[in-house]
């Protein structure tokens, strides 16, 4: 099966909480669990991006225009789109970013205010599908196609997706490797922070045998040098959350348990739980950029 149609069969799939049964045992159930987590690492690696452009915006004043949660989704998009150039991981990163967010919401739903900052959860999936068809039109197609998305619209996420990377290149040339002002010297700082429950102290043990945090601190480093130095903190937060706190970038451990749950759920698994069952030790190898075992390969 061709890589894009087996992006838009599952992220389809995913978007209607539907998904093969996961009534599996040993060996195999392991190695849903795995994907799960795999998955999980690759969406949570969007998310520190999203949080990464709230920083910029602070402490580099950037020159942004428009809601700021959607220009920072539209960073972190293009940023994995960008780097995705060289290395397809952080393409799986924005796949499993966009199949959290379509299961994170339902567009019918009331719960969500309409003065909430963040769109809805479906509206960032296809926000984040439109500008990777934009960027390879080939490739995505049958994603967008299998999502319903009509022909008219998906041309205009090429457009959108021109006009929006070269916006973006010209706003970050300035502040990145080589072109960024000489005295700017400062780097991220990861710290791993105590978990409090058996489940985020399994999501901590996989961070940090995958030396997660220090993967993300050098591939934002190679690109940005900063002002001053910016933690880069993990912790248990008391809900599934991710935020700039005027310092630095919070990632919390929940979040991770959230997504890989959201996953499981979506194909009907009942996969152990993160950290267990030598799961941490199949879900290393993260440091530097993701390692996805991705479900989206070809077959």
């Amino acid at each position: 099966m061709a890589l894009a149609k087996t992006i838009g069969t599952l992220l389809l799939a995913a978007a209607l909480g539907l998904g093969p049964g996961g009534t599996a045992g040993g060996p195999a159930r392991a190695q849903t669990a795995a994907h799960d987590t795999g998955d999980a690492l690759g969406a949570v690696r969007a998310v520190f991006y999203h949080e990464l452009g709230h920083g910029l915006i602070d402490v580099l004043g950037l020159d942004v225009v428009g809601a700021e949660e959607s220009v920072v989704d539209e960073f972190s998009t293009m940023l994995l789109i960008l780097q995705g150039r060289r290395d397809r991981r952080h393409l799986d990163a924005l796949i499993a970013a966009a199949r959290f967010w379509y299961l994170s919401g339902d567009p019918a739903r009331a719960a969500a205010p309409y003065w909430a900052s963040h769109e809805i959860g479906p509206a960032r999936g296809f926000a984040v599908l439109c500008l990777m068809h934009g960027s390879d039109p080939a490739r995505f197609h049958a994603a967008l196609s299998e999502l319903g998305v009509p022909g008219r619209r998906m041309k205009r996420c090429e457009t959108e997706y021109a006009a929006k990377s070269a916006a973006w290149i010209n706003i970050l040339n300035p502040h990145v490797r080589p072109n960024a002002p000489a005295a700017r010297q400062g780097r991220m700082v990861p710290a791993y922070g105590p978990a409090g429950t058996p489940e985020t102290e399994g999501v901590r043990r996989i961070w940090q045998q995958a030396g997660f945090l220090e993967g993300l601190a050098a591939e934002a480093g190679a690109i940005f040098p900063l002002p001053a130095e910016m933690p880069l903190t993990a912790r248990d937060c008391g809900e599934a959350n991710a935020f700039w706190d005027g310092q630095g970038i919070v990632l919390c451990y929940e979040m991770h348990a959230m997504i890989a749950g959201l996953f499981r759920s979506a194909r009907g698994g009942d996969g152990p739980a993160p950290g267990s069952d030598g799961i941490a030790v199949q879900a290393d190898g993260y440091s530097g950029s993701v390692n996805l075992r991705s479900l989206f390969e070809a077959e």
